[in-house]
């Protein structure tokens, strides 16, 4: 038995396991069909990049947790929350979306084509200082046309032809499916629709149709009145006031 990294968040897990326990990626599946080829290219000389890129675009922005962004010399390497660590030249890098809110905290989404990678939407906690340099470092992207624009709400719930091509490129061949593949029906759950077909439900981190609903137990606490009356027994000269309690609504669960 050995150690090996998981694809999808760089755990360290068995190679005889079956998925990952951090993330659920299906590990024994991913080993058992050939890996996907590389097609990246490889990282230039840094000398030439000094023609297109000065030191001036060099920067490192500290995400939290040990997770960062650097520019140095024309290379960004990235390091974000459930993706692995990743590094290329920064003209193979488009900064998706980037937005500000209430002056406390930075959303950013990042992908690479080159390295079929993707950051999804990361939120960062700064203060007045780290807010400088997150909007220098957007400032950069954008000078070099590498600042796509899009809003929240795309980048959460739209996906372009870049993202549909990378989803298709990481997904394990286990799971891709094809029109003309009918050795291993799909066995999930599905998303119930009013009009047309009902919408097949997958794991959004590793792409798996082992999935399942849960709902959550949900307790309402019992209402109690309080009450305080005078005391007017007579044998009692010492207590002044009553306590008298009584409920008002009674304790719900709900699912």
């Amino acid at each position: 038995m050995a150690l090996i990294k998981c694809p999808e968040c760089g755990n360290e897990v068995s190679d005889k396991a079956l998925s990952c326990p951090k993330c659920g990626f299906p590990i024994y599946n991913y080993q058992s069909k050939s890996p996907i080829p590389n097609t990246a290219s490889p990282l230039p000389n840094k000398a030439a990049l000094s023609t297109t890129f000065d030191s001036t675009d060099n920067i490192y922005l500290d995400c939290g947790k040990g997770h960062y962004i650097k520019i140095e010399n024309g290379i960004l390497s990235i390091s974000v929350p459930l993706k692995p660590s990743t590094e290329d030249i920064l003209e193979n890098f488009t900064l998706e979306y980037y937005g500000v809110s209430l002056g406390l905290n930075v959303g950013f989404y990042i992908v690479n084509i080159n390295k079929h990678y993707y950051s999804g939407v990361v939120d960062v906690i700064v203060n007045k200082r780290t807010l400088v340099e997150f909007n220098r470092f957007m400032s950069i992207m954008e000078k070099h046309g590498l600042f796509a624009k899009r809003s929240r709400v795309s980048v959460l719930y739209k996906n372009t032809e870049t993202e549909n091509s990378i989803n298709e490129q990481i997904m394990p061949s286990a799971l891709r499916k094809t029109a003309d593949d009918n050795e291993t029906p799909f066995d999930g759950i599905y998303r119930l629709r009013l009009f047309g077909k009902n919408k097949e439900v997958y794991c959004p981190l590793c792409k798996s149709s082992d999935c399942s609903w849960y709902s959550e137990k949900k307790v309402t606490p019992a209402k109690i009145k309080t009450e305080y009356r005078a005391n007017i027994n007579p044998l009692r000269p010492l207590t002044l006031f009553h306590k008298k309690e009584k409920s008002c609504a009674r304790r719900k669960n709900s699912y």
